[in-house]
């Protein structure tokens, strides 16, 4: 099962449901429902400084799903283009992929982070014009 809260954007992606499995025959078809659901996965997962970095090559669309916690600050980028990032199964982070090879960078930001870094400069640059204006002064006094 598949929970998002935006189901009509996954139309026609999922195409193995519930009662495919349970209208598996023998423990061999079942077995190959799985292993063409299995087919689809991650050829590789790499961690970087800013999230990860994902190989995959799926043989149809597909949702791309991490089980790595949903956040709105997560970015996707599907071979360098900026992808949606959707919340599925409540609470994790999922990727619309076409078929055919391809690399996701998934990439995290701290929510004000860029502010806090700005606001955390100017506050060393006041305070490198203090100091400096206290020597000049402390200069002229002396």
């Amino acid at each position: 099962y598949m929970v998002a809260d935006n189901p009509s954007d996954f139309k026609g992606i999922l195409t193995l449901s519930d009662s495919d499995y349970k209208a598996a025959e023998s423990d061999e078809e079942y077995l190959e429902l799985v292993n063409e659901r299995r087919s689809g996965t991650a050829d590789s997962v790499v961690e970087t400084a800013e999230g990860y970095r994902i190989e995959i090559a799926p043989e149809n669309k597909t949702v791309m799903c991490l089980s790595v916690s949903y956040n709105k600050n997560w970015k996707a980028y599907v071979d360098g283009a900026e992808a949606p990032v959707y919340e599925i199964n409540n609470g994790l982070v999922g990727v619309i992929l076409p078929e055919g090879n391809h690399t996701v960078e998934l990439k995290y930001t701290v929510a004000g982070f860029t502010e806090g870094l700005i606001i955390a400069g100017v506050g060393v640059l006041i305070l490198i014009g203090y100091v400096v204006i206290s020597k000049k002064k402390s200069a002229i006094k002396a």
